[in-house]
């Protein structure tokens, strides 16, 4: 074999397995919605009562503790709101989900697009609406 025919072949076979590797690590909807609800969950819990009007604010301690145990309880509900208004594009290597979330009144509509490769979930696109 000549060696040009060795490094073709050698490239052939590397980018094989990489497209192998890349197809069976492409996370499904299954996965994608266990890590957009713990996504949404955190952020909620972190950030759903310091918006409160000055009026309220000294509600705020009750309102993050019982905000958390609601969320906890809610927490099929939004993976569900979430899997309605998901939408996934399998590229077969990985995934591009697109997200439009809103809680009227409590929460603002948000747009995210998400880029799963590798068994991770990477966000790069969040606009609130």
């Amino acid at each position: 074999m000549k060696p040009w025919q060795v490094t073709t072949a050698t490239v052939s076979l590397a980018l094989g397995i990489a497209g192998i590797g890349l197809a069976v690590t492409n996370p499904g909807p299954q996965g994608y919605q266990d890590y957009a609800t713990e996504r949404l969950t955190v952020y909620l819990k972190e950030n759903l009562c310091s918006g409160l009007p000055s009026q309220l604010q000294q509600f705020s301690e009750l309102c993050r503790t019982q905000g958390a145990t609601l969320l906890n309880t809610a927490r099929p509900q939004l993976q569900s709101i979430l899997e309605q208004n998901t939408k996934r594009e399998n590229y077969l290597f990985f995934s591009i989900y697109r997200t439009r979330f809103s809680l009227p009144p409590l929460v603002p509509a948000y747009e995210f697009e998400t880029l799963a490769i590798f068994n991770q979930f990477y966000i790069y696109q969040a606009q609130k609406q």
